[in-house]
């Protein structure tokens, strides 16, 4: 098994390599450089990135293993637009369903921040720098009391720890309009 792993680490390497340098630039640049054989990589075969396990392909980041930055722009584009939009649109919001949260369009911003949650009045949706009292976290955490409706997305899987993350980030980052 490990063999197997140690093989694709090799072949990952020699692909990411620029130049057409192949396998003799991942034998230059290969595990012991980068410790993955410290870390087991090929053991368990992780990738470096962890972007499989993680699920960062869904946030947008890519094989180099960056991080998404953590904007409201791009939760907007990578998880509300994609998971959240399609409920939580101005006439559900304007006639009192998806708890009167509008994710379509424009004033998102607006929609979030410092707004009080319709199931859990004492918290505010987005509360900037405080993600533990802010009720978009405790929805997406499947969190919510008895009458804060359900967790979020109500279809499809949950969250993934990435895009969890991400939206933690930019509330811990004060939540801005950007």
């Amino acid at each position: 098994m490990w063999i197997v792993g140690a093989a694709l680490s090799v072949l990952a390497l020699g692909c990411e390599s620029e130049g057409g340098e192949g396998e003799t630039g991942a034998e230059e640049t290969g595990a012991e450089e980068t410790g993955a054989e410290e870390t087991g990589a090929e053991e368990t075969g992780d990738e470096e990135t962890g972007d499989e396990e993680t699920g960062d392909e869904e946030t947008g980041a890519e094989e180099t293993g960056e991080e998404p930055e953590a904007t409201l722009s791009n939760i907007n584009d990578t998880i509300f637009a994609l998971r959240c939009s399609f409920c939580h649109t101005e006439l559900a919001a304007s006639s009192g369903e998806a708890g009167k949260l509008k994710l379509d369009g424009t004033d998102l911003h607006d929609s979030l921040v410092g707004v009080e949650s319709e199931f859990a009045p004492q918290l505010d949706r987005v509360v900037p720098g405080d993600p533990e009292n802010s009720f978009l976290m405790v929805k997406i955490l499947g969190m919510q009391g008895f009458g804060e409706g359900d967790p979020m997305p109500p279809t499809g899987s949950l969250l993934s720890e990435a895009d969890i993350d991400l939206i933690r980030q930019w509330i811990l980052d004060g939540a801005e309009d950007n």
